[in-house]
């Protein structure tokens, strides 16, 4: 979570730091709830069933896609559709990095067999269920900008 700061440290780039970060919280968030509503309503097939036997193929999809989406609606939203390949491919990115940090957390909770990482947000598997996703995109998609804006 210490790139979060760093963010605010971007200048030469189309957006400042802030917004990248929201970017990339947004970007997060809409991968891990369509994945979510997806694999319960219509998943069938197990990602990952020995790491995480809720997640499913077609969640997991669809996450990426929604991130996709996201991405599109917020290039021409933000004026900058001449960046269009560019945003697209860093939210295809935050779609794949975001679910591979929520099932990095879920192997370190079966690891140490752990149901919950806390009680601060009961049903919810604890605080790190709820930022795990962030753990990854937040890094990459931060150097990702750095590398290609």
């Amino acid at each position: 979570m210490g790139h979060f700061p760093m963010y605010y440290e971007i200048e030469q780039s189309i957006y400042s730091g802030r917004i990248w970060l929201l970017f990339a919280i947004f970007a997060t968030f809409t991968t891990d709830t369509t994945a979510l509503l997806v694999g319960k309503t219509i998943g069938r097939h197990a990602l990952a069933p020995r790491i995480s036997p809720n997640k499913t193929w077609e969640g997991s999809i669809s996450g990426i896609i929604a991130s996709v989406l996201f991405s599109i609606v917020f290039c021409y939203m933000s004026q900058n559709p001449g960046y269009l390949w560019q945003i697209t491919a860093l939210g295809a990115t935050v779609g794949v990095v975001s679910q591979l940090g929520d099932l990095t957390e879920s192997k370190i909770k079966r690891t140490f067999n752990v149901k919950n990482t806390g009680g601060l947000l009961p049903g919810h598997g604890g605080l790190l269920d709820r930022l795990d996703s962030l753990l990854w995109s937040i890094p990459i998609t931060y150097y990702l900008i750095l590398t290609i804006f």
